[in-house]
């Protein structure tokens, strides 16, 4: 199994193929510096370059783009990201926004989705989706942070790496066993 870090969104401009037992899977991941994510159109604006084929999203965010102390990740299915970003893409066309091919569109991860004003038309799906993983990052000294409010289970207790790899794997059909999640401090 390889083992992928998330550095910036031009390292993955493609999407990520994972292969396991028979079966595969698509998976693009984004990362940002606030909770807004972004996808390209295609150039002939046709389709989303590298959202149109995924069966999954990993979305990932720092709580600060200066000094960050943790990363938050959200996996979201690819149908329905596709779903918010075609709808946000509409919105934005018929409130008279231009949009040139190949750059990024944003949809914030965090707000609640609403018909206006058009960047919230497609919003949302990091409440939709709670978090699968909230990841501490290094300080400037080289050591841990600290970080709060973990991703609660379905007991409302922060959620184990087992609860976290068992969504992982239910989001992409797999089974549990073979999802690995590494941290490193």
């Amino acid at each position: 199994m390889s083992v992928y870090r998330l550095t910036s969104q031009r390292e993955f401009a493609i999407p990520i193929v994972l292969t396991k037992g028979g079966k595969t899977k698509l998976i693009s991941i984004r990362t940002s510096q606030s909770t807004w994510i972004a996808f390209p159109r295609d150039e002939k604006d046709e389709k989303w370059g590298t959202l149109s084929d995924v069966d999954a999203v990993v979305a990932a965010w720092v709580d600060d783009a200066e000094t960050p102390r943790f990363a938050q990740v959200h996996l979201i299915p690819g149908d329905e990201m596709r779903d918010r970003f075609d709808r946000a893409y509409a919105a934005r066309k018929v409130a008279g926004h231009s949009h040139p091919a190949r750059n990024g569109l944003w949809v914030s991860l965090y707000h609640e989705e609403a018909k206006s004003p058009a960047n919230r038309v497609g919003a949302g799906a990091g409440l939709k989706h709670p978090p699968i993983a909230r990841v501490p990052l290094l300080n400037g000294s080289g050591g841990g942070t600290e970080f709060t409010r973990p991703p609660k289970s379905d007991t409302g207790q922060a959620l184990t790496i087992q609860e976290a790899k068992e969504r992982v794997a239910r989001a992409l059909g797999l089974d549990p066993s073979c999802v690995k999640i590494t941290i490193e401090a």
